[in-house]
């Protein structure tokens, strides 16, 4: 479920680029069958191809792995657009708006 895992795993943790770390983190949050994530601004620091490909493993997580419950801050929401999920926008710490992602919107 995570991009380019394998190609990390014969590597040290302390040689992983900051992207590669977060993807590395999460492969290991998996690992322990947890049914809540909690995830940070996900796709900081990767390069744009590789975010992409995160977002894509993302919404297949949700498809393998339905009983998990996700939680993803991301101050860019446009990152989001390729992960089906249902958004919920909080500005100041208050709900503003709940919306469907545009992948979700059209099935």
């Amino acid at each position: 479920a995570v991009p380019q895992i394998e190609e990390m795993l014969p590597r040290s943790a302390a040689a992983l680029s900051g992207g590669q770390g977060k993807m590395a983190a999460l492969a290991r949050a998996l690992m322990t069958g947890t049914r809540l994530l909690m995830v940070d601004e996900p796709f900081q620091g990767l390069a744009p191809a590789l975010a992409r490909q995160y977002a894509e493993s993302l919404s297949r997580l949700f498809t393998l792995r339905p009983e998990l419950c996700v939680v993803i801050t991301e101050s860019n929401r446009a990152l989001l657009d390729r992960v089906e999920c249902r958004t919920l926008v909080l500005e100041r710490g208050e709900l503003q708006r709940q919306e469907a992602s545009a992948v979700e919107a059209s099935h």
